[in-house]
Formats: C-alpha cells, sequence, structure tokens
C-alpha cells in the first residue's frame, strides 16, 4: 500500500506539554547524496597529494571540497526529524539527525506562522514555522519539502483537534 503523504506525524501528550513529531525521511536523496560526497572528497584528496605540481589541482581541490560540503549538507537535510513541544512556557523545536539533537526555546508571541508556505521566490513548497526575530527578521524553520497546501491544512486540523494550536 502506497502512502501518498509528502511527511509524517505523530502527535501525542507529553509530561510538559503536547508535543508533535514530524518527519520526512529521503533515504534515495541521502543515498545519492552520501555517493556524490564521497566521490567529490576522493577527487580532493587525490588533488591534494598533487597541489604542489600546478595552480589547476589547487583550484580542483578547492571546487571538489566545496561540492562534497555541499552534498553532504543536502544529505544531512533530507533525513532530519522535528519535533515541536507546545509547552505553557513556550515551543521547545528539537531537530534531530540520528538522535543527535539540537533544541531552542521559542517564546509563543514570535511564531508568526505555522503552515504551508513556498521557499524564499521559488516553487517549492514547504511546511514552515516562522520566528519573528527581534531585529525585525524572521526565521524559517522548514519541517517538511514538497507538500502541498491541502496536506498542511489536514495536518493542522489534526493538530488543533488535538490541542496543538500555533501562529495568529
Amino acid at each position: 500500500m502506497r502512502n501518498d503523504r509528502s511527511f509524517e506525524y505523530v502527535i501525542r501528550s507529553a509530561p510538559d506539554g503536547i508535543q508533535v513529531t514530524i518527519h520526512q525521511y529521503h533515504w534515495r536523496s541521502f543515498l545519492a547524496f552520501t555517493g556524490w560526497s564521497i566521490l567529490w572528497l576522493l577527487l580532493a584528496h587525490h588533488a591534494y597529494q598533487r597541489l604542489t605540481l600546478a595552480f589547476s589541482w589547487f583550484l580542483l581541490f578547492l571546487l571538489a571540497v566545496v561540492l562534497a560540503g555541499l552534498g553532504l549538507y543536502n544529505a544531512v537535510r533530507s533525513v532530519l526529524s522535528h519535533e515541536l513541544t507546545l509547552m505553557p512556557s513556550g515551543l521547545r523545536l528539537k531537530t534531530s539527525l540520528f538522535g543527535l539533537a539540537t533544541s531552542r526555546v521559542i517564546n509563543l508571541h514570535n511564531v508568526s506562522a505555522f503552515g504551508f508556505a513556498y521557499l524564499r521566490h521559488s516553487r517549492i513548497r514547504v511546511f514552515r514555522l516562522e520566528e519573528q526575530r527581534a531585529n525585525l527578521a524572521t526565521k524559517w524553520a522548514i519541517l517538511a519539502t514538497g507538500t502541498s497546501n491541502d496536506e498542511v491544512n489536514a495536518f493542522l486540523v489534526d493538530a488543533q483537534g488535538q490541542g496543538f494550536q500555533l501562529g495568529r
């Protein structure tokens, strides 16, 4: 049976509030970007061994390192999961990669948007949490990509029905 949702989520009650876990694992992308990075790292190693021969080897080394880094960045982003915990004191946003997590607490008054949007000026559809910063800038936490407005709205209705409500 095929699952047509672009992201998966679980809503549950936790001791400190209501918790939503959102994950969107793209294993093909993870493997492709990891392979891409390994190939560019091998080329960077090959160029590094020949750095004294010519300036072009130095340029190839820099290019290979940059492209390997971009591949690793995209590989990590393809398997991140996000955990949002709505507490009386604020919203805890925890982002994790294979159990290694970073978390921060956001004041609920600083959450300016939670839902569907287009990433920057592109046509990439995302599910995002937007935080208003003190310097009038906003910071987005991208919770899922390649989603639809209907899918995000269905999630929001389900989450609100279970007591998880954000945004203005």
